[in-house]
């Protein structure tokens, strides 16, 4: 596969999937990881307990169910605890300018204080939380502008018709994945109304 190949293909299922994409990939991913410890830690039970071939077939089985399933919540917990992180940093960073703006124009050096640091610590809570609120629409941002950059780097005549050919496809992905994302979310909504009529 050629490097314009990769760029076409990626960058079209970033564009007009790419939260879609992630969110299956990253449970794919945890289930895997799930599965597999759980098919060892059931074959290490089942030796250990000494269990016949049909018997250690089930245990095996139910491990690696369970495996699975703890492997999704792992991989939901991580990226919500890394999302959080990253936007704690930020929002101290964006604090930490702040309060530095604010010291040069009262003529005071910025220093680190029990007061600005509490400062610092409250404005990053306050981005982890909202980062955590907003997730979706993060990763609709990332993987648009990542798939967008990816196409226009691959595609010749979009390459030639930059910077807008950039502005109408980032749009466009942008458009395209937060009506699918609302769909979705409609109808996760919309089904439990559904069983109760």
């Amino acid at each position: 596969m050629s490097g314009d190949t990769f760029l076409l293909l990626a960058g079209g299922i970033l564009c007009f999937g790419g939260w879609i994409a992630l969110w299956v990939g990253s449970r794919l991913i945890g289930a895997t990881i799930g599965l597999g410890l759980g098919f060892i830690f059931g074959v290490a039970f089942s030796m250990a307990l000494g269990l016949e071939a049909g018997a250690a077939a089930l245990v095996q089985l139910g491990c690696s169910v369970m495996g699975a399933l703890g492997g999704i919540f792992f991989i939901r917990a991580l990226n919500s605890f890394l999302l959080a992180l990253v936007g704690f940093l930020f929002g101290i960073l964006l604090a930490r300018l702040g309060l530095q703006i604010h010291a040069g124009t009262t003529g005071h050096p910025y220093s680190l204080t029990p007061q600005n640091a509490l400062i610092l610590v409250l404005i990053g809570a306050a981005v982890a939380a909202i980062a955590l609120w907003i997730r979706r629409t993060i990763a609709i941002l990332i993987t648009a502008f990542v798939g967008t950059t990816f196409l226009c780097a691959g595609v010749a005549p979009l390459h030639d018709m930059l910077p807008w050919s950039f502005l109408v496809l980032l749009l466009a992905s942008l458009f395209v994945q937060t009506f699918f994302s609302r769909v979705l979310a409609r109808r996760r909504v919309a089904k439990p109304n559904h069983g109760h009529e």
